[in-house]
């Protein structure tokens, strides 16, 4: 039947094509844990386009598959059974691996994020570090620069700098501080 070989032969490239899409998916995974993650970003979207895709492109076959088996039958006779059960077949393995390589990149995709979600809280974290280190040696400048404006109320008075400093201290202990 020349049906039955032209789909056994598209349902052959179809897993030729799911295999060069794991092969896809292996490179990228290897890139991942390489530390490669914000390369691997739009990759990881191309590859889950692809699958979906594929995907949208067979889904309508089991659907197909099935009408053609019931008129097949009546048509070819009692043997075509066994032609649209192997065709059947070949499109089960071909949605199983559809849905194992689904799977797989959105595991890998969730794995990249959250690597890269790591990344930007130790940066975040560097941040924050150096602007609380760089902070009283600002205010020490702030504070000192001060000192030779005369028209500024209080500066200029006995005891000038403590009382701006104490001011600072009040304002700065009533401010709750957020834990890192």
């Amino acid at each position: 039947l020349l049906v039955f070989f032209i789909i056994k032969q598209l349902y052959g490239f179809a897993l030729r094509q799911l295999d060069h899409i794991q092969l896809k998916i292996d490179q990228i995974e290897e890139s991942i844990f390489k530390g490669h993650e914000r390369d691997v970003v739009e990759v990881i979207s191309r590859v889950r386009r692809d699958i979906l895709d594929f995907h949208r492109a067979v889904h309508m076959h089991e659907h197909i598959l099935h009408s053609l088996e019931l008129v097949g039958k009546r048509f070819f006779g009692q043997e075509f059974i066994h032609y649209s059960n192997t065709m059947l077949g070949e499109l089960s393995r071909i949605t199983s691996h559809l849905v194992i390589l689904k799977e797989t990149i959105e595991s890998l995709q969730n794995t990249n994020d959250s690597l890269l979600t790591d990344k930007a809280n130790d940066i975040m974290r560097t941040l924050t570090v150096m602007a609380f280190a760089t902070f009283p040696l600002m205010l020490f400048a702030a504070l000192f620069g001060m000192s030779n404006m005369v028209s500024t109320p209080i500066v200029g008075t006995k005891g000038d700098f403590w009382v701006i400093l104490g001011m600072m201290l009040n304002q700065t202990i009533q401010i709750p501080l957020m834990p890192l």
